[in-house]
């Protein structure tokens, strides 16, 4: 089972160690910057480690308020020791799970490098649809969480 915590100075050292595949560096931002990120942009992102039992195996941000109840998933980063595992997929369906049951985000949104087919597989697997290619050639898919009556 993996859980989210919130990046605190206990775990921030174990977070900022987080590594990606070498061949992955270019897919993702680092933990670092995404945490710098959020201490820019302030409360509208939610930085948290990912854990499984009692280790930090990942990481995942937020950024609430984009309007028209769109949270994206601003960041996810699972560990190279724990690729491959199914972690990835999990951290996917629990960030759902947490953004349904929050009750404040209609569509969750994503973006993936275009070279990164293993995100891409993942997210098409808990229903994200491509959106558009954004002018940093990224994919920017969404997901609806709940729909108006």
């Amino acid at each position: 089972m993996i859980e989210f915590r919130p990046v605190t100075r206990h775990n921030f050292q174990q977070v900022a160690n987080l590594r990606v595949a070498a061949y992955q560096e270019d897919f993702v931002d680092s933990a670092i910057h995404s945490l710098a990120q959020a201490y820019v942009i302030g409360e509208a992102c939610k930085p948290f480690a990912i854990y499984h039992n009692d280790n930090v195996i990942g990481f995942i941000m937020f950024r609430y308020g984009l309007g028209h109840k769109r949270t994206e998933i601003a960041s996810i980063i699972i560990d190279k020791n724990y690729q491959s595992q199914g972690y990835g997929t999990k951290a996917i369906q629990l960030a759902i799970d947490l953004l349904t049951n929050e009750g404040k985000t209609r569509v969750v949104q994503l973006d993936y490098n275009p070279s990164n087919l293993v995100a891409k597989h993942i997210y098409e697997q808990q229903g994200f649809s491509v959106v558009k290619l954004e002018d940093n050639g990224e994919i920017l898919m969404e997901r609806n969480l709940w729909h108006s009556h």
